[in-house]
């Protein structure tokens, strides 16, 4: 009798714990499930502002290049929170370069003699965009970025990532100094545009002449 009692608390206790198991199973599964859901929500949501973003650009490009409106008065009320689809932009900002005055700079090292994206190096980025178009010469060239540090420039300063022969202009051998080599930029205006759907946010930026 005592031996069959024993066999019963064990077997109620083996119940209980197998219990608790499937029920750690079941809100284990039942968090990842929601996990899951919500990152795919949220990537969605992310997805979809950075197309937001890209309308906010696209109607500043617009406005600037094509209406004539001015560029610092891009940052208005008619381009805060403009409803996209299931969101809405703002352009955050937008400058003017060069700025805040003429730009002042010329080519160094061994000039540029090649085709493939590098670095170009210069005696100075003061006043030019962080990313935007120069001019040297007849060409066009669009770069990603600028520095003055030594551990990305082959010689600081430089321009970043450049796409020769921009804007329809013809890619060409620039020599190194001498003779000298000016580099501009003709006016242009840096444009900032946030997106944002449901909790995500995306910002982009676009220069435009």
């Amino acid at each position: 009798m005592r031996l069959a009692l024993r066999q019963r608390g064990q077997l109620l206790i083996a119940g209980i714990v197998l219990i608790v198991v499937i029920a750690l199973m079941i809100a284990t599964l039942g968090y990842l499930y929601v996990s899951s859901e919500r990152s795919s929500t949220m990537h969605g949501q992310s997805d979809a502002a950075y197309f937001v973003a890209r309308s906010g650009l696209e109607v500043g490009i617009y406005q600037f290049s094509q209406v004539g409106t001015a560029c610092a008065a891009l940052v208005a009320a008619g381009n805060t929170n403009q409803p996209v689809g299931a969101g809405s932009f703002t352009i955050t900002a937008a400058t003017l370069y060069p700025s805040p005055g003429a730009v002042a700079s010329t080519l160094t090292g061994a000039g540029i003699t090649t085709l493939t994206p590098g670095v170009i190096t210069v005696t100075s980025i003061a006043n030019f965009a962080p990313h935007g178009r120069i001019r040297i010469e007849n060409e066009e060239i669009d770069y990603s970025s600028a520095s003055a540090s030594l551990a990305v420039c082959v010689a600081a300063p430089c321009f970043i990532s450049w796409r020769r022969g921009a804007n329809g202009t013809t890619a060409v051998t620039h020599p190194a100094n001498p003779p000298v080599v000016p580099v501009f930029q003709d006016d242009q205006c840096l444009i900032r545009s946030t997106g944002t759907v449901g909790t995500s946010q995306r910002i982009l930026e676009a220069t435009v002449k």
